[in-house]
C-alpha cells in the first residue's frame, strides 16, 4: 500500500536558495558570481525534481529540466534579456518549491 510520509521542508528551501541566487543574479554583479549562480540554481532544480518525483508530480520536472539545462549552457545573450530570465526562473524556483513543500511524500 501507499504510505504517506510526513511533509518536509527540502523543497521550499532548494526553491528559497535557487530563487535567491536567480533573483540577485538578475542585478549587476561581478563575473564569477554567475558561476556560482549557475551551479546553485541547477543544483535546486535537481532537488526540486527529485521533490517532484516523489511527490508524484513528475510533470513539474519538464520545466525546472529546461531551466537548469538553458542556466547551465546557454551563453552569449545580452545583459537585460538575462536579468529577465533571472527573475523569471528565481520566482518559478520559489513558487515551483513553496507548492511542493505543501504536498504530501508518497512512499
Amino acid at each position: 500500500m501507499s504510505e504517506v510520509l510526513p511533509r518536509t521542508s527540502t523543497p521550499l528551501v532548494a526553491g528559497l536558495v535557487g530563487g535567491a541566487f536567480a533573483l540577485v543574479g538578475a542585478l549587476p554583479m561581478p563575473y564569477g558570481y554567475y558561476g556560482a549562480m549557475r551551479f546553485a540554481v541547477v543544483a535546486a532544480c535537481v532537488v526540486l525534481c527529485f521533490g517532484a518525483v516523489f511527490r508524484q508530480r513528475p510533470i513539474v520536472c519538464a520545466p525546472l529540466l529546461i531551466a537548469a539545462i538553458f542556466i547551465a549552457f546557454v551563453r552569449g545573450l545580452p545583459r537585460d534579456v538575462w536579468a529577465v530570465i533571472d527573475v523569471v526562473v528565481g520566482l518559478g524556483l520559489v513558487a515551483i518549491g513553496a507548492w511542493l513543500a505543501g504536498l504530501e511524500v508518497k512512499e
